[in-house]
């Protein structure tokens, strides 16, 4: 497929609102579909929480405050926006700011690190990873703060990528053992009993696991050596499927809104850059939509499922790019200042979204 490139008006917007002032971070409406979140060290030494709205390129930090922030999610109504930060001199916690009003709380306040912090899809609950006891664990707390309580009951495991399932009665992470790399696990919220699925040692390291829209299937990659495979599987362990080929590294890979189709980024064998492709959810016509020139990071599916927003690392630094899935055209948003990289991608109500394909 030939890919047309052009720099597209929401770059030129983008530029312009960030020579206007961008960095200025005032209070701003609850998020619009395709609205994206996204890291930026532009205008200044560290990196922080910026949004950007992919249909006008307007540019504008999240934040009141300056300073560096990690790990971001909008909340489920694009009301808020969960995120990690680290103050001068402490450790990293997790926060809320509230979009309308730019009013931020703070959630943790612990001495050791507090990352991922991943919403529930009713938006009441967060999770969130802490350490501590020579182990990382995975808490609960409500989504306006309060008393925390641990996810489950294990006792060696070492947790990590919370992500709440859809009907918001199981969680999904990565869980390993001193014998056991990381693998995909699966508690329940009722009984709080979770545990790795599979700890086949020979099936090698999992990566962090995401739920089907429909909550029927989990999607990760397996690594083994050199090659890593795209799989699904029940969340029981059962109906395992490998659904990429042998060789290379397939990775990365996230499901579309709809449930129907799957985006991975493909390193082939010999090559250095990967590759930008969509399959069907069973695996079926594998094709490639872009990639080979530079590294790609940061994948994700528009609202409509139509386009695919993603960070292509140029010599100017990381910038984001919108592109047509059926027409092939690749436009760029990000303009010329700054690195920017993570992109999260409001979607709308998860639940709207499923009632609608009913």
């Amino acid at each position: 497929m030939s890919m047309k490139l052009h720099f597209g008006m929401a770059g030129r917007a983008a530029m312009v609102a960030a020579w206007l002032g961008a960095s200025m971070a005032v209070a701003a409406p609850m998020a619009a579909p395709d609205d994206l979140l996204f890291m930026s060290n532009r205008g200044n030494s560290v990196f922080e929480l910026y949004r950007m709205s992919a249909s006008s390129g307007q540019v504008q930090r999240v934040l009141p405050e300056r300073g560096e922030a990690g790990e971001m999610s909008w909340s489920p109504d694009g009301s808020r926006v969960l995120f990690s930060k680290a103050k001068p001199g402490e450790m990293l916690n997790i926060y809320v700011t509230e979009l309308a009003t730019g009013a931020t709380r703070q959630l943790t306040s612990d001495e050791l690190p507090c990352t991922q912090p991943s919403w529930s899809h009713d938006g009441r609950t967060i999770a969130f990873v802490a350490a501590g006891g020579g182990a990382r664990k995975i808490y609960l707390m409500d989504a306006e703060g309060g008393p925390r309580r641990r996810l489950t009951d294990s006792v060696g495991d070492d947790e990590t990528s919370p992500q709440f399932s859809p009907a918001g009665d199981k969680v999904a992470y990565l869980a390993s053992q001193l014998d056991v790399a990381p693998k995909v696990a699966v508690a329940d919220l009722k009984s709080g009993k979770g545990g790795i699925i599979s700890p086949i040692k020979e099936r090698g390291i999992e990566t962090p696991p995401l739920w089907s829209p429909d909550g029927k299937q989990l999607l990760f990659s397996s690594l083994r050596g050199s090659s890593s495979q795209v799989m699904v599987m029940a969340p029981d362990g059962s109906a395992r499927v490998q659904l990429t080929g042998a060789g290379g590294r397939h990775g990365q890979a996230q499901w579309s809104n709809d449930g129907k189709r799957i985006l991975l980024m493909t390193v082939p064998l010999g090559a250095a850059r990967p590759l930008l492709q969509v399959m069907h959810a069973d695996g079926s016509e594998l094709r490639q939509l872009y990639g080979g020139a530079n590294d790609l990071m940061d994948a994700r599916w528009s609202s409509d499922d139509r386009r695919i927003f993603f960070v292509e690392q140029l010599p100017s630094g990381g910038k984001i790019f919108a592109l047509d899935v059926a027409g092939g055209t690749v436009s760029r948003l990000s303009g010329d200042e700054g690195f920017d990289v993570g992109i999260q991608v409001y979607a709308g109500r998860p639940t709207a979204r499923l009632a609608g394909r009913r």
